[in-house]
């Protein structure tokens, strides 16, 4: 987890992060999707990192993750804007 959160807090540093600017959604994934927040949302690179340290890692050991799952809810829930 340490890893992937380090490589999101870094991948957000090649942007300028806002409503008027680059928009940024987060998705996570064990067995089933998490949107933890989407494009609607105006938050800033500040803030984004904050909730970047936040997160929990949630998939238990040993489960499978559902990458199909994660693809398809990607399309319908975190791009959408209006």
């Amino acid at each position: 987890m340490e890893l992937s959160r380090k490589f999101t807090e870094q991948l957000t540093d090649h942007f300028r992060i806002g409503l008027n600017r680059t928009r940024m959604a987060l998705v996570t994934f064990d067995s089933k999707p998490h949107l933890k927040w989407d494009l609607r949302e105006s938050i800033n690179n500040d803030e984004i990192k904050r909730r970047i340290s936040e997160l929990k890692y949630e998939n238990a050991f040993g489960t499978k993750t559902g990458t199909q799952n994660i693809i398809n809810f990607k399309a319908i829930k975190a791009f959408l804007i209006f």
